[in-house]
């Protein structure tokens, strides 16, 4: 009789306490509590960097696939991560102008980004969306990337989680990579909670830029003139569109937004912003972000740009977006910097030349892969 005489009390207090605890929850935020980041369980399996991890990736067509890398398309295939296998990923070569040099050199030793979810929005590795595998064959110690990861975490900066591993493809050595967290939705949610706003990659689909290193943009079609120029009677240039007041002809080629130079107040002038945005923002997003160009824009005062080459392939890119540049900037000067020797791009095809002619490669790759080599080639020799 207790109990029945003091249940409708005891329901009332429940549910003014559940709804209390509701209200709290859903208005968080606007008592001051931030949210926290999530607990990605990717971040100690494949990201603990005690030990050199391995991916073996596994594609019935490796060769076809290594052949069409510069395509930069997705292929099916499966992952097998420190002995877990994955099924269902896509995977494809990744980068711009290091993607057209291992290319150019005679090279496969392409970066890769496999995608968890590309074909199913369910699948992922403990929490992990996307996985940038770089191969830095740039770099001879194959540390500075590593290293400066590893640095912006220390100072405090959200930046992606990086390890070591060691790459097979269908059983057989591939090579020593840098396995590179995404940042995409997966770093987000690590970093920011759930609520983590809009994430932006400014990327040019032309000149140069974007998916396919901007194959779809020939500057030679923009201005090719006939012939050697007559310096007493130099050619004109093709009759350009008139230049709106504020903005630019070159909207949606790598121009204004990918620099991010305020040109107006319009959405479409910002198409390689928009478009490649890594998360869905609204209009009220796209407005808050055209505002903060805008602010930028009155309180810099830079006069040059510094951009770095490490091969000539580096240079065409530049060229191109430096005179974008300067039609769109006049008063903003671009300095080119060559790399030193011993950081600049050296193909393994070059290095296995050296070496088989009995040169010396020490000064190209470290002490244990020229030793290596130069061992195999010696066996090589006395087989034939």
């Amino acid at each position: 009789m207790a109990t029945s005489k003091h249940i409708d009390k005891i329901c009332c207090i429940i549910m003014t306490a559940t709804l209390l605890l509701t209200f709290l929850f859903i208005n968080a935020g606007r008592f001051g509590v931030q949210a926290v980041s999530a607990a990605a369980g990717y971040a100690s399996r494949l990201f603990n960097t005690a030990e050199v991890h391995t991916i073996d990736i596994i594609m019935d067509d490796w060769d076809s696939f290594i052949e069409t890398c510069t395509d930069e398309q997705y292929t099916d295939c499966a992952v097998v991560i420190d002995g877990e296998s994955f099924r269902n990923v896509a995977i494809r070569a990744k980068g711009n102008t290091s993607l057209s040099s291992v290319a150019a050199y005679g090279n496969d030793r392409y970066s890769f980004k496999i995608e968890f979810d590309h074909y199913d929005n369910a699948m992922n590795y403990y929490g992990l969306d996307k996985l940038c595998l770089n191969n830095i064959i740039q770099d001879n110690t194959y540390m500075k990337d590593y290293l400066t990861y590893r640095l912006m975490h220390e100072f405090g900066v959200d930046s992606p989680l990086c390890s070591y591993v060691y790459i097979t493809v269908n059983g057989q050595d591939w090579g020593l990579y840098l396995a590179v967290e995404g940042v995409e939705e997966s770093f987000l949610a690590r970093n920011y909670g759930n609520e983590y706003g809009e994430l932006y990659k400014p990327d040019s689909m032309k000149m140069g830029g974007g998916r396919g290193n901007g194959q779809g943009f020939d500057f030679g079609n923009f201005y090719r003139p006939e012939g050697p120029p007559d310096m007493q009677n130099p050619p004109a240039m093709p009759d350009l569109p008139d230049m709106p007041e504020g903005g630019s002809f070159f909207k949606g080629m790598g121009g204004n937004d990918v620099a991010l130079i305020y040109t107006d107040d319009e959405f479409d002038s910002y198409v390689n912003i928009f478009d490649n945005a890594k998360t869905s923002p609204s209009d009220a997003d796209k407005t808050r972000l055209i505002e903060a160009l805008k602010n930028m824009a009155s309180k810099m005062d830079a006069g040059m740009v510094i951009r770095g080459l490490r091969a000539i392939t580096d240079f065409e890119y530049e060229l191109q977006m430096a005179q974008t540049n300067h039609k769109m900037a006049p008063e903003v000067d671009t300095a080119f910097l060559t790399t030193s020797l011993e950081y600049s791009y050296l193909s393994s095809t070059t290095v296995k030349e050296v070496a088989a002619f009995g040169g010396d490669i020490s000064q190209f790759v470290p002490d244990i892969v020229a030793d290596r080599i130069t061992e195999k080639m010696k066996k090589e020799s006395v087989d034939v």
